[in-house]
């Protein structure tokens, strides 16, 4: 079964068209790079999936069920997850507490399973060691993997990343692709918005390109890449 499904997915402000028509399918296991100009409809492709932006046209299929209709909330309990660009932890709880409400309210556990995921994903993300530190006092690498850990305490069937790399170093960025790819290995579904690119394809095994809302390739990292229009509209290379 496909975890997701978009069947013609459009989204308007207005008059100005963000998302035209896109259709995805997307397996379970697989591991989706989403990439294309900035003001391309990525982040609003995510929206659509979360719920906190309602179609305008199209129907959203997860696990076979239509949540065209669903809250955000029901979304979430069915088992989709995001984190944002910009971490938005809860700056005056801890590092532990952060997860736990990801656990909690997220996964909507009970106190003692909650608290065993908790300490799984902190384990996990390499966080374990700050577990008790205020949210507060993490440096950009450790903010992005608490953002990702309160994802994945939710245990999602699938997860929305978008831009975590973007700010790392290249010593953080490698380790959060190694993150990923251990993510990825275990089973989890993703779609990663990402503009530094390596790092994506070091990930997924498919890329979607937007541009102006609309999909203009999708496949393979290296045949995507090498794409005349691709090259064009995401690298500037004149076709």
């Amino acid at each position: 079964m496909d975890v997701l499904r978009l069947d013609e997915v459009s989204f308007a402000y207005g008059a100005l068209c963000v998302t035209n028509k896109i259709s995805l399918t997307l397996p379970k296991g697989q591991a989706l790079g989403v990439i294309g100009p900035n003001g391309a409809g990525k982040s609003t492709l995510l929206d659509l999936i979360t719920g906190t932006k309602r179609v305008a046209s199209g129907r959203v299929y997860f696990m076979g069920q239509d949540i065209t209709a669903a809250s955000p909330q029901a979304r979430s309990d069915m088992g989709i997850a995001r984190s944002f660009q910009i971490p938005r932890p809860f700056l005056g709880m801890t590092v532990y507490e952060n997860v736990l409400v990801g656990a909690t309210h997220g996964g909507r556990r009970a106190e003692a399973p909650a608290q065993r995921v908790a300490l799984r994903v902190l384990e996990q993300t390499g966080l374990m060691a700050r577990a008790n530190e205020p949210a507060s006092k993490l440096r950009l690498l450790d903010r992005k993997r608490l953002e990702l850990a309160r994802a994945l305490a939710t245990e999602p069937k699938l997860l929305l990343l978008d831009e975590v790399a973007g700010g790392l170093s290249d010593m953080e960025c490698q380790s959060f692709i190694a993150l990923l790819k251990e993510i990825r290995d275990g089973g989890t579904t993703m779609i990663w918005i990402e503009h530094i690119v390596h790092a994506l394809i070091a990930v997924v095994s498919q890329l979607f390109v937007l541009d102006q809302g609309a999909r203009i390739a999708q496949g393979q990292p290296t045949q995507v890449l090498a794409d005349p229009e691709v090259r064009r509209v995401y690298l500037g290379i004149p076709a």
